[in-house]
């Protein structure tokens, strides 16, 4: 049965396949784009985090990453 809900995760999916083509690079398995150097630990550390809790999401999709910049600010998206 299609729900609002549905629409919703189908588009999200979407997006993320769309946004990780665009990527440059992976970093610890997040799609990143636009990054500057000093901005790798950041990600890997977050990373490592969110490795740390996978378990927990159990057989729920998700937990795709991406990371990019605006302006001066390091933007990670899950």
């Amino acid at each position: 049965a299609d729900t609002l809900h549905r629409l919703v995760m189908d588009l999200h999916k979407a997006l993320n396949r769309l946004a990780a083509g665009c990527a440059e690079a992976t970093i610890a398995g997040a799609h990143v784009f636009g990054l500057r150097p000093v901005a790798r630990d950041a990600v890997e550390s977050f990373m490592r985090g969110l490795n740390e809790t996978r378990p927990l999401k159990f057989d729920h999709p998700g937990l795709d990453t991406m990371a990019t910049r605006a302006g001066e600010r390091l933007i990670i998206q899950n």
